[in-house]
């Protein structure tokens, strides 16, 4: 699966639009700041109308893709910013017999995570976690505060183990903020309305036919599939629980009830201690293992 970049620009030769997709490079998504995590790159589009060549070269980072040509001018040249390119499944009839439960038990998934600010710990312990479309304004602290994805309606669940790409890049931002894990029951998935992408949607504007496709046991299982430019599991010797893609996610679109929540995993003793009174009845476990990377992370 590749990034893709949708591309507008004026031919400097025959003076016509081209429309064109081009593949962009992941970005860095460990790299501690955002001038380190840029993927730099060169291209050529060639003109549908002359055939005219026009080098072009850009940068991609985890904030933002920028493109520029010699051959053309910044206010002639639009382009969109990358999106991996969502295919849709065929639905597997003996995977959707089993089901999501199916694959559940098949892959012996025991836990669900979803990390969030310190500051969400007590509302979440009473409420439960909201999709941002619920939330009043000033009830949570928003853990990302750029949703472009438009999945405002959605909890965003890792599998088996927190996406630490991104909780890697929250806490290199701003190292003075605590944070909470909450381990989160696998029945979860079974109760409520989920898509599951084998790769990070939540940075992605998805079209809803995708989202739609992604709602099957098909889908579900595809996440532990291989995937192209990603070590193969075979060499990485990852669990089976465990997604391909570290940044793999399942979008929850509903509340998750807080008798869903098994756990609420904290990095140290201090403070787990600290804000065990927060917890409201929540079991509190110290994990440091669950801020770090995932086991595969030099492979990756």
């Amino acid at each position: 699966m590749t990034m893709i970049s949708k591309v507008r620009i004026l031919c400097p030769h025959c003076e016509e639009l081209i429309e064109q997709e081009i593949l962009v490079p992941d970005p860095n998504f460990m790299a501690e700041k955002m001038k380190d995590s840029a993927a730099e790159f060169d291209d050529e589009i060639q003109c549908e109308h002359c055939d005219n060549e026009i080098n072009i070269w850009g940068s991609n980072s985890y904030y933002e893709l920028y493109l520029a040509s010699e051959d053309v001018s910044e206010e002639d040249f639009y382009y969109s910013q990358p999106e991996y390119d969502f295919g849709e499944y065929e639905t597997d009839e003996t995977i959707e017999e089993s089901g999501i439960q199916g694959v559940l038990s098949e892959r012996g998934i025991k836990s669900l995570y979803h990390f969030t600010k310190i500051e969400n710990l007590e509302a979440i312990s009473k409420q439960g976690i909201i999709p941002r479309a619920q939330l009043k304004e000033g009830d949570y602290e928003y853990t990302d505060i750029n949703r472009s994805d438009g999945f405002l309606d959605a909890n965003c669940i890792s599998i088996s183990f927190p996406q630490y790409r991104m909780f890697f890049i929250k806490r290199i931002k701003n190292p003075l903020q605590n944070w909470v894990v909450f381990e989160i029951s696998p029945e979860l998935l079974s109760a409520c309305e989920a898509a599951f992408f084998e790769r990070n949607a939540a940075s992605r504007i998805v079209q809803s036919e995708v989202i739609e496709n992604r709602k099957t046991a098909t889908a579900f299982e595809n996440m532990f599939s291989n995937i192209d430019n990603l070590p193969k599991r075979e060499e990485s010797k990852i669990p089976d629980c465990y997604p391909t893609d570290p940044q793999a996610e399942v979008l929850v679109f509903d509340k998750v009830d807080k008798s869903f929540i098994v756990a609420a995993h904290f990095p140290s003793e201090d403070v787990a201690d600290h804000y065990a009174h927060s917890l409201n009845g929540i079991p509190a476990k110290v994990t440091p293992e669950l801020f770090e990377n995932r086991m595969d992370h030099d492979l990756l």
